[in-house]
């Protein structure tokens, strides 16, 4: 079975909205470009969010939840921000609380924070650590 990531980076926080969207892009590409099932919500909603500016931090949590229910694991890039971060902080109680997985990526990251994240994949998929790098 293939898991499913939610890839959590920090929005408000960041320099501009348009970087926190150039960053969460390049973390996701990293991460689809070895065949992983990534949704992230910054990707996702950030062209919406320049329509809708005037929305409040539970509008966007709502609008993320049947994605983080659906999710197996967290994934968060410790991007700067991250820390002080509303959501990230939110989705990981609430990953905490349904006890999933959570796992903390570098940034810049690195083949060894994509690796990582391809030996918590199911044994059962044809993706394998020597398939993406050269170990």
């Amino acid at each position: 079975m293939t898991k499913t990531f939610y890839l959590a980076t920090p929005y408000s926080k960041q320099r501009t909205h348009a970087q926190a969207y150039l960053d969460a892009l390049a973390a996701q590409v990293r991460l689809l470009n070895v065949g992983l099932d990534v949704f992230c919500p910054v990707v996702y909603f950030h062209p919406a969010s320049i329509r809708m500016r005037e929305r409040p931090h539970s509008f966007w949590m709502a609008r993320c939840m049947p994605f983080l229910m659906a999710a197996d694991e967290l994934l968060v890039v410790k991007m700067p921000g991250w820390e002080n971060s509303e959501g990230i902080a939110e989705e990981m109680r609430l990953f905490k609380g349904l006890s999933k997985p959570i796992v903390h990526l570098g940034w810049p990251m690195t083949d060894l924070d994509v690796a990582m994240v391809l030996a918590r994949e199911s044994a059962s998929d044809d993706l394998t650590l020597e398939s993406h790098f050269s170990l």
